[in-house]
């Protein structure tokens, strides 16, 4: 045998075997099954059970942020479980600089969910006299029902929480709301011909925070961070 061609049994055998694209989905998707909260699931399940019937499709508003992430994130497992489908809709406020990209941040978490997503650029009235905060949720709020027009999905998730709860009732009291002003959010309203659920509104936001800072040390996906929220010039920062 040509000594040139001989095996050298001091080297360590390299195996060359790799992962494949396909496994390495799976095992990303493995990774995220156990990650999910069964908490944030079960909430899912007990708002949909107060619907008079389990409808076909369903939407979910996903701005991109962290509270909408983990909703999207947890919706989806839900409705692939249920069998339903599942859209997100993105409302492009184009109030900040960076909008453009967390409209892309909100479009390619929906690509890594397998779900289709939706966006909206609307108007938001900075001059009605009502406040930059209130035009931007009615506008919000509009978007949300023109897509659930054209794509023939009235139920639309909502991922408000706990916090946002307390929030809302906090600022009625500030307003100086009468008790009816007073009513805190409800698990399910409707404006229009579109119901929006809301099934987070007993969960504290550091769960949420807690699972989408899991959920990007896993995916590397970032969830948009609204500066915003830290601007005392908005009341509800």
């Amino acid at each position: 045998m040509d000594a040139t061609k001989r095996p050298n049994l001091n080297q360590p055998q390299i195996n060359k075997q790799t992962a494949t694209p396909s496994s390495r989905a799976a095992n990303r998707t493995n990774h995220l099954a156990k990650l999910l909260n069964p908490l944030l699931l079960d909430a899912i399940e007990a708002c949909v059970q107060g619907l008079p019937k389990l409808p076909s499709r369903f939407a979910l508003g996903l701005s991109g942020g962290p509270d909408s992430a983990v909703l999207a994130i947890h919706a989806q497992h839900w409705a692939k479980r249920k069998g339903v489908a599942l859209h997100a809709f993105h409302i492009h406020h184009g109030l900040q600089a960076p909008a453009d990209r967390w409209q892309a941040q909100s479009h390619d978490l929906a690509r890594r969910l397998q779900i289709p997503c939706h966006s909206i650029r609307v108007h938001v009235d900075t001059k009605s006299g009502r406040g930059i905060e209130a035009a931007a949720r009615q506008a919000r709020y509009r978007g949300l029902q023109l897509l659930a027009d054209r794509f023939a999905i009235p139920h639309v998730f909502l991922a408000h929480h706990l916090d946002d709860q307390a929030e809302t009732v906090l600022l009625q009291l500030l307003r100086g709301s009468g008790p009816e002003g007073l009513a805190a959010m409800s698990s399910q309203s409707q404006r229009g011909g579109c119901v929006f659920l809301r099934p987070f509104l007993d969960i504290e936001r550091t769960i949420l925070l807690d699972f989408v800072q899991q959920y990007q040390q896993l995916s590397a996906w970032q969830a948009v961070d609204d500066p915003s929220n830290r601007d005392d010039r908005y009341t509800r920062s």
